[in-house]
């Protein structure tokens, strides 16, 4: 691509005039390869699925299929190369903040800085988002992309690998949420954040975000995380504990760290059923009762064990379970451990820190 030598500030006024100038003709030229490679890649995707179709219906052999197949795939593959050396001349454009800072003479006779994003969509007439995922291709992508086509027998085409960029940069996005989710977890609910001459409670209630749960919203939390709470509870006390059936098994777990053994659980149905992960939709929650001691609080009430309500957003459970934990253990004293705040005066939370605590820290 010609660099323009212009004094800063100075707009070519050839170019001003006249924005199809020599450049415009390599850059059309790689626009239309690029929209030519995935017309093929199309065509060969429509082809292979063709014959998929005729050997499923025993017009074409095992061994002709596997001819067509391996044809397509190496073409697939070379479509795939010429994409890379593309993606290369996208990552490369120049753009105003370089030695590209002429402008383009748009409708009305206003200016428009050459950024990258016009030229993109001016010169080469693509979408600045799609040009972007584009440029993502390298050579470690290339090779993931023919060793996912070739163990899914697929063709190794762009849009494979932009697939399989989306689904690895929605992974790094999500494991970078969760760590930074970790370490407000742990600055909050480390061995210190607890002294050991604090109040002792002898009813725990927890409402984890577990990290299956994928919620951007609130704490997410780790098992292990879990597990190294120091829970202030008394000698003699009873937990609740939420879980779901995917953290069945690891909450029972975290039961044990915490010094206490399970008893039974009781359900909430939430009435809007999520996507079956095996063989059941999902509409309900369990929570797990389990005690430490045996001098354990008297419960003044018994309920049911499936309780209704429905629930948009299933993280949010019902005020329902807190007002009967309170008609159970009226006289006991309440701790609630993942609230950044009470849900009423009688109950305290591992975030509380008195006024005395929260001068000191602002000084």
């Amino acid at each position: 691509m010609r660099e323009l030598n212009l004094d800063k500030n100075i707009i070519d006024n050839e170019l001003l005039e006249n924005p199809a100038d020599a450049n415009q003709n390599v850059e059309t030229e790689d626009a239309s390869t690029l929209k030519e490679n995935e017309e093929k890649e199309k065509s060969l995707e429509e082809e292979i699925s063709q014959a998929l179709k005729l050997l499923r219906d025993n017009k074409l052999s095992p061994s002709e299929y596997q001819e067509l197949y391996k044809k397509a795939f190496s073409a697939a593959e070379n479509l795939l190369k010429a994409d890379l050396e593309l993606a290369q001349k996208f990552k490369n454009l120049p753009t105003s903040d370089g030695f590209r800072s002429d402008k383009y003479k748009l409708k009305g006779g206003e200016t428009d800085t050459k950024t990258k994003t016009r030229i993109l969509e001016v010169e080469y007439g693509i979408d600045y988002h799609r040009a972007w995922e584009i440029q993502q291709i390298d050579d470690e992508l290339v090779k993931e992309t023919i060793e996912e086509a070739k163990k899914k027998g697929k063709l190794p085409t762009l849009e494979l690998a932009i697939r399989l960029f989306r689904k690895k940069r929605s992974a790094e996005n999500k494991a970078k949420k969760m760590e930074e989710k970790r370490k407000s977890f742990a600055a909050v609910h480390s061995t210190g954040a607890i002294s050991s001459d604090v109040e002792r409670y002898s009813v725990i209630y927890a409402n984890p975000v577990y990290e299956s749960e994928e919620n951007d919203k609130n704490l997410t939390v780790s098992i292990d995380d879990m597990k190294k709470i120091q829970i202030p509870a008394d000698d003699n006390a009873i937990l609740f504990l939420w879980s779901n059936s995917t953290d069945l098994i690891a909450s029972l777990e975290v039961i044990t760290a915490w010094g206490f053994t399970y008893r039974e659980h009781a359900i909430w149905d939430f009435g809007k059923a999520k996507t079956a992960e095996l063989c059941f939709e999902t509409r309900h929650k369990v929570l797990l009762a389990a005690t430490k001691g045996d001098n354990l609080p008297k419960p003044k009430l018994k309920k049911a064990s499936v309780y209704q309500e429905r629930r948009e957003a299933t993280e949010v459970k019902p005020t329902y379970y807190y007002e009967t934990i309170e008609r159970m253990f009226p006289e006991e004293s309440y701790l609630d451990v993942f609230s950044a705040k009470p849900c009423n005066p009688k109950w305290k939370t591992l975030f509380n820190k008195d006024e005395k605590e929260k001068n000191n820290e602002a000084n």
